[in-house]
């Protein structure tokens, strides 16, 4: 997979830095079924209401719903 994305010119950087940004640590995959993470509440990504800011919340299940749609399907693909 590596190779055929080093075909495109660019580089693969795992972990990405904005799993490294939200402190992603991942617990449990089983492609095609589920991945568990731990994402730790971070104050800086919150709210005036001090709740987690909801795009941060978006970035934070994109993170994890990303990589099962990878090792699931076997190749990239883009997530919503």
């Amino acid at each position: 997979k590596e190779q055929a994305f080093a075909a495109t010119g660019k580089k693969l950087q795992l972990p990405p830095p904005s799993n490294q940004e939200l402190q992603i640590e991942y617990l449990e995959i089983v492609p095609g079924k589920k991945m568990v993470a731990s994402i730790p509440f971070q104050q800086k990504f919150t709210n005036p209401a001090g709740t987690y800011q909801g795009g941060f919340m978006s970035a934070a299940m994109d993170e994890v719903f990303g990589p099962l749609a990878y090792v699931t399907a076997n190749s990239f693909c883009m997530t919503l």
